[in-house]
């Protein structure tokens, strides 16, 4: 049975959005994300135990974790190379309003924080593909081959469709830290539970709806590749299925995001937040 998880009223002043090199974050900040990334597959694979979930994403070794987010080779099988890597922390801060208050978990789990609680974040990176290195280099030099690569989406179940998501990836397109011309890319995880597909953390709705994206597609026939079985929970455990995205330049990303949120503003007042009435 799926977790339930309050939803949390909050206004745009509440929230901060920290842009860094991965190499920046220290063991605590890994730490941090390992626990939000174990929240939020929990929510999207509500299917999978606990002992499923810690194997993915480990409680242990943040040290490791943050390496391999610098440097996604240690994870990455060969034939990719990665440059350019840039994450987005997104912190909210409890106790400014009042209506914060009738959450007792986020007050219990936020108010010992001088940043706030970490309820959002997305990791990207410059990206090649090849059988050899000296190629995957190559195309390093060339926009049109060197793909901004989402990695990691992953939001607090109590922040769902709040934008926090939508306002993290904003920061990110609209900080010049990846060029206008470079494909984007991403890869979603799916659970086939009965014939149901449940999406992962970053998960279709997401790529597709937010980002803009569509399946990458066979470039010889024209069709959206096959999804790829992924052992991420254990050899000995059901696989979930990889999903590759791509096709929108980072400019058209960042043009899709901002026309996303001036009509949620349009429309509600407001792009980022919740009001009390809306939980």
């Amino acid at each position: 049975m799926a977790r339930q998880f309050e939803q949390v009223a909050f206004e745009p002043s509440d929230i901060r959005i920290d842009l860094q090199h991965p190499a920046e974050l220290h063991d605590d900040d890994w730490r941090e994300v390992q626990d939000l990334r174990r929240i939020a597959f929990s929510s999207a694979f509500p299917h999978r135990d606990e002992e499923e979930i810690n194997r993915f994403i480990p409680k242990n070794s943040p040290e490791l974790y943050g390496k391999r987010v610098v440097d996604p080779t240690l994870a990455i099988p060969e034939g990719n190379s990665f440059a350019n890597p840039l994450v987005a922390r997104v912190f909210y801060s409890a106790g400014r309003n009042v209506v914060h208050e009738s959450n007792a978990y986020v007050r219990a789990h936020t108010n010992d924080k001088p940043r706030g609680r970490l309820i959002g974040y997305v990791a990207m990176a410059d990206n090649t593909s090849g059988p050899l290195k000296v190629i995957r280099q190559a195309k390093m030099k060339f926009d049109d081959k060197r793909y901004a690569w989402v990695s990691c989406v992953a939001i607090d179940p109590r922040f769902h469709g709040a934008g926090v998501g939508t306002e993290a990836m904003l920061n990110i397109f609209k900080s010049g830290h990846f060029r206008d011309h470079q494909p984007v890319s991403a890869y979603t995880l799916q659970d086939n539970i009965g014939g149901l597909t449940a999406d992962s953390a970053m998960g279709r709705r997401f790529v597709q709806n937010v980002l803009g994206l569509s399946r990458r597609k066979d470039p010889e026939t024209g069709t959206p590749l096959a999804a790829v079985p992924q052992h991420i929970f254990g050899d000995d455990k059901r696989p979930v299925q990889q999903v590759a995205w791509n096709v929108r330049t980072v400019a058209a990303v960042r043009d899709g995001l901002i026309t996303r949120q001036n009509a949620k503003k349009r429309d509600n007042g407001y792009a980022l937040g919740r009001k009390q009435n809306e939980v």
